[in-house]
C-alpha cells in the first residue's frame, strides 16, 4: 500500500501527530467510558464461566444443557440488542444537540419498544417450548432438562432486555461505570451467591441455576431503572455540553500549536462557526417540534396506563 502510495495522503494524520498526548482530556474521557465497559464484559464472561463449573458439580448431563440453554438465552439477548444500541445512540445524539426532553422520550420509546419485542418473543417461546429442545439435540435427556427450564427462561427474557436496555440508556448519559457497577454487583453479589447456596446448599437441579440467574436480572433491572427514571435529563446535558466543549477546545489549541498556517486556523474557525450555526438552526427547528412530540407522548401514556373511559374523555377534550 505505501509502495502504491495510497497511505500518502494520510501519512501526516497517522504518523505526523501523537493525538495520545495532544488532547488530554479527551483520552482521559476515552478511558473513562472505555475502562468500564471492558471490565463489564470481563466479568459478564466469567460470570458464566463460573455458573457452567457449578453445573458440572450437578452432573455431565448438566453441563450440556446448560450450554444450550446459554446458547438460548444469547439468541434472546441478541433479538433486541440492536433496539437498545438504536436507542443509545440517538439519545446520545440527542444530548450532543442539547436536546435534553428529546433525549428523554427517545430513551422511554427505545425502552418501550425493547419490552414490546421481549414480551412477543417469549410468548412465542412459551408456545414453542416443547419444540425447541428437539432444534438443538436429540437426546431425551436433555430435552427433559431444557423442558423444565423454559418457563424460567421466558421470565428471565423480560427481565434481562429490561436491564441492558436501560444499562445501554445509562451509558447515553456518560454513566458506563454507574451502570458497570451495579450490573457487577448484582451479578456476583445476588446471582453466583443464590447459584451456589441452590446447587450446593438445597441440592436443587438446573431449575436452582437457572432461577438464580433470573433473580439476578429482576434487580439488576429494578436498580437500573431506578437510576434512569431518576436521571435530571437537563443537568445531564448541560454536563455533556461543558465536557464536549472542554474537549474541543483542547483540539482547537493543539492544531494552533502543532504549527499550522493562518490558512489552517481559518479554516478551522470557519468550521467551528460553522458548525454552531448548524447546531443552532436544529435547536431551533427541534424546539418548535418538542411541544408537539410532548403532547403526542402525554396522550399515548394517558391512552396506556388510563381507563378507557379516563382515556375517552381526554380525547373529547
Amino acid at each position: 500500500a505505501d509502495y502504491k502510495g495510497w497511505i500518502k495522503p494520510f501519512k501526516s494524520g497517522l504518523f505526523g501527530t501523537n493525538a495520545l498526548f495532544e488532547n488530554r482530556k479527551a483520552l482521559k474521557q476515552l478511558l473513562k467510558q472505555g475502562v468500564p465497559l471492558g471490565l463489564g464484559s470481563l466479568l459478564a464472561d466469567a460470570e458464566w464461566t463460573v455458573l457452567t463449573f457449578f453445573a458440572s458439580a450437578l452432573g455431565p448431563a448438566e453441563v450440556a444443557a446448560w450450554a444450550i440453554l446459554a446458547s438460548i438465552w444469547d439468541i434472546f439477548y441478541k433479538v433486541t440488542t440492536g433496539i437498545s444500541d438504536a436507542g443509545e445512540m440517538r439519545v446520545a445524539h440527542y444530548f450532543g444537540r442539547d436536546e435534553p426532553e428529546l433525549a428523554r422520550l427517545a430513551g422511554y420509546k427505545a425502552l418501550l419498544l425493547s419490552m414490546s419485542v421481549a414480551s412477543l418473543v417469549s410468548i412465542l417461546f412459551f408456545f414453542l417450548q416443547n419444540s425447541i429442545p428437539k432444534w438443538f439435540t436429540v437426546d431425551e435427556t436433555l430435552q427433559g432438562m431444557l423442558r423444565e427450564v423454559v418457563p424460567y427462561v421466558g421470565v428471565g427474557n423480560l427481565t434481562m432486555q429490561f436491564g441492558m436496555t436501560s444499562w445501554s440508556l445509562i451509558g447515553a448519559q456518560g454513566k458506563y461505570k454507574v451502570a458497570t457497577w451495579i450490573s457487577a454487583i448484582c451479578d456476583w453479589g445476588i446471582s453466583v451467591p443464590l447459584a451456589a447456596f441452590f446447587c450446593f446448599g438445597m441440592g436443587y437441579d438446573l431449575q436452582g441455576l437457572t432461577a438464580a440467574v433470573v433473580i439476578g436480572y429482576v434487580v439488576t433491572g429494578a436498580a437500573l431503572s431506578y437510576v434512569l427514571l431518576g436521571t435530571n435529563w437537563d443537568k445531564v446535558t448541560e454536563k455533556i455540553r461543558d465536557t464536549n466543549a472542554a474537549t474541543t477546545n483542547d483540539d482547537n489549541d493543539d492544531v494552533v500549536l502543532t504549527g499550522g498556517d493562518g490558512n489552517e486556523e481559518a479554516k478551522a474557525a470557519a468550521a467551528l462557526k460553522d458548525d454552531k450555526a448548524e447546531n443552532a438552526t436544529y435547536a431551533a427547528l427541534c424546539g418548535r417540534r418538542s411541544e408537539a412530540a410532548r403532547a403526542v407522548a402525554t396522550g399515548n401514556v394517558r391512552l396506556v396506563t388510563l381507563p378507557a373511559w379516563v382515556s375517552a374523555g381526554f380525547l373529547l377534550q
